[in-house]
């Protein structure tokens, strides 16, 4: 039996659908995910499934999971008067410094500048609605 190698633009394509998957999978459940649930799921090691991650994201693992886990965030800031505290609890960072310093490095700005201006946001639409 021959072995005929996929070419190379499959492979690419292949990796990227994995990597799809993935990201699928981590946006589902971003809170308790880890690296060894997805090797199981998809049958490779951690080693290979980190390095897959790191070079079609060109972030690894737990950059990953975490951008999804403050993107959430950063929705239920603008969406909820939950506290910042229960926020960070809730999308799975439970050390409140860590969470104000991913955020800020995420996003250029703090938690409570989003709520702030997500309020004022709100606020103008609500006085333009009473105008009209």
């Amino acid at each position: 039996m021959r072995y005929y190698p996929l070419p190379t633009n499959q492979i690419k394509d292949y990796r990227q659908k994995i990597i799809l998957n993935i990201i699928e999978d981590i946006s589902k459940n971003y809170i308790d995910i880890t690296l060894p649930d997805l090797a199981k799921k998809y049958g490779y090691s951690e080693n290979y499934l980190s390095s897959l991650i790191k070079e079609v994201t060109g972030k690894n693992f737990v950059q990953l999971r975490t951008q999804h886990r403050l993107k959430e965030a950063r929705y239920l800031l603008k969406s909820t008067d939950f506290p910042i505290s229960e926020i960070s609890q809730l999308v799975g960072i439970n050390n409140k410094n860590s969470f104000y310093k991913k955020f800020k490095e995420e996003y250029g700005c703090l938690p409570s500048e989003v709520r702030d201006s997500s309020k004022r946001k709100n606020d103008l639409q609500s006085s333009l609605k009473g105008l009209i």
